[in-house]
């Protein structure tokens, strides 16, 4: 039979999962309204359990290395919190850092503050991000293109567009001991951010950039299907790809 000494410690731990919980609900609310990037948001799915997880341990550990001192969690916590920013985002000023880590501080406060006293919602915020996180996972491919028109050549592709936010797969067959080059001009009309890199069929970054010809080149050890993955964010203009295969210079 479970003791009271239990029941209090699992009541605390409920309410330390709620309080975070409710936290990265509301931040991750935050960030998707001001940003308005599904496809950035959807991508940096282990970012969002990362910090969950981050929230419920610190607010144990300090819970308990603390208790003594009550007085002291507060700042604490905005330095816990400040800290994770900065190695977050090490262009972030300290003090930048400090007014994020006081305002997540506040907000697990808040949660916690009601999933003591409010049985609902507690059990609540135990599941709903678990809930949305699961929901974003399950979510179709989030890019978004506009006015997209594409060139499909047997050795080139090419793409115009005027907004592009995601990324566009093109897969590539290789065989064991060839030498993939590919080469990527890109038209930014308007600043946006851009990328391109290669990967295998298990999605690892496999690509080298060639820095005087701006070229990839990809050595392949196995014979199977590569992917040239062009990322784009808010970008308007367009890609023009070439690649070609040839064997390994012994």
């Amino acid at each position: 039979m479970e003791t009271v000494q239990g029941k209090r410690r699992r009541a605390f731990l409920l309410s330390d999962i709620a309080g975070a919980g409710f936290l990265v609900v509301v931040y991750m609310g935050i960030i998707l309204f001001l940003d308005r990037n599904m496809y950035a948001f959807t991508t940096n799915l282990a970012y969002w359990v990362v910090f969950w997880c981050c929230g419920t341990l610190c607010s144990l550990l300090i819970g308990q290395i603390i208790s003594s001192r009550p007085s002291w969690k507060l700042p604490v916590y905005i330095v816990v919190f400040g800290v994770f920013f900065l190695l977050l985002q090490q262009t972030h000023t300290i003090a930048l850092a400090g007014l994020y880590g006081a305002i997540c501080t506040l907000l697990l406060y808040f949660g916690k503050y009601l999933a003591k006293n409010i049985k609902i919602f507690k059990a609540s915020f135990c599941v709903i991000p678990l809930l949305f996180l699961l929901f974003l996972i399950l979510l179709p491919d989030t890019t978004v293109k506009k006015e997209w028109n594409e060139v499909v050549g047997q050795n080139s592709y090419s793409a115009y567009f005027l907004y592009f936010n995601g990324e566009k797969e093109i897969p590539v067959e290789a065989k064991a001991g060839e030498e993939l080059l590919v080469k990527v001009q890109v038209q930014n009309e308007n600043g946006g951010g851009y990328s391109y890199y290669i990967v295998d069929g298990q999605n690892r970054t496999l690509s080298q950039l060639e820095e005087e010809s701006r070229e990839l080149k990809l050595h392949i050890k196995k014979t199977g299907t590569y992917t040239i993955v062009l990322k784009g964010n808010g970008l308007r203009g367009g890609f023009d790809v070439e690649w070609q295969q040839r064997q390994q210079e012994t």
